[in-house]
């Protein structure tokens, strides 16, 4: 790996051993294999915390009616929302400790990792475990009733992309590639995607982060009920949903129906009107050319 913060030759050993005794894989609530875990990270949890906060990274909100039109509002406007839930996944039965993303402006493409805490220690320094992805696309999934996103197949990508970001920031002391001979280099998620790696997993070393007074990155803001925000969503809403609607084929021989009937109800009404003029008269009304 590209970089002068190799970890030192006489922990190499103990690094790999890390990487063989971490899980291999997260799973679903369902028990499905999910993502494969990546990347492992040594430090405290303010450390790692603060590489990735440092490092422009953010958590998700949890999954609510909120989080729900959030991410519709994204869908319909083509913008990101930048704390957007993730799909729970379980190492060792337990929920991630952590979560981290980063926005790629568009609510379909984004950075993500699940970090949880290992029971294992370095040098006396805490272990994380994680699973890193890049989101490439989304769909609204009627069974799951939520949004699903879709991965890039080549995960190793996303690994390296993370270890950049966190050196970029100055929070990294030492990163090791240690191989996994045992591991997959050709899987799939818990959704039928097809996921590639070399098998390694990238364990960083991490230390406290050089001294910042960069701003916090900006938050979602929420929709309120009367705020802008609320009143713009609530417009595209009806609007696609009326786009959507009208769209449809049954709506269209509906329309057509409809037509009809109104222009036969038309000119029976007008048909009728015209009887007592025949009837007094003797003759036809007299038609104008």
């Amino acid at each position: 790996m590209a970089g002068d913060d190799h970890a030192p030759s006489e922990n190499i050993l103990a690094l790999d051993e890390i990487a063989l005794s971490a899980p291999e894989r997260t799973y679903t609530r369902q028990h499905k294999v999910a993502d494969v875990i990546n990347l492992a990270l040594i430090g405290t949890r303010d450390q790692v915390e603060t590489a990735f906060h440092r490092a422009n990274w953010v958590g998700s909100d949890h999954f609510s009616k909120r989080a729900f039109f959030s991410q519709f509002y994204a869908v319909l406007n083509d913008s990101s929302y930048v704390r957007a839930p993730m799909m729970p996944m379980l190492v060792d039965e337990r929920l991630p400790d952590m979560t981290f993303q980063k926005s790629l402006n568009s609510f379909s493409k984004r950075d993500h990792l699940r970090i949880w805490h290992s029971e294992q220690t370095f040098n006396g320094s805490p272990i994380w475990v994680a699973a890193a992805t890049h989101d490439v696309g989304a769909s609204l999934s009627v069974r799951r009733q939520r949004f699903v996103h879709h991965i890039e197949a080549d995960i190793d990508e996303e690994r390296a992309k993370i270890i950049r970001d966190l050196r970029l920031a100055g929070c990294v002391e030492s990163v090791h590639l240690a191989t996994r001979p045992d591991l997959p280099h050709h899987t799939s998620n818990a959704t039928g995607e097809a996921v590639s790696t070399d098998g390694e997993m990238a364990v960083v070393h991490l230390k406290d982060c050089p001294s910042d007074t960069r701003p916090t990155p900006p938050q979602n803001i929420q929709a309120h009920s009367g705020n802008r925000v609320f009143r713009y969503l609530r417009g595209q809403i009806l609007t696609f949903r009326s786009d959507i609607w009208r769209a449809n084929i049954i709506y269209g021989l509906y329309d057509l129906g409809r037509i009809m009937i109104t222009a036969n109800s038309h000119r029976s009404v007008t048909t009728s009107s015209a009887s007592p003029s025949t009837v007094a008269n003797g003759t036809p009304p007299t038609s104008i050319p």
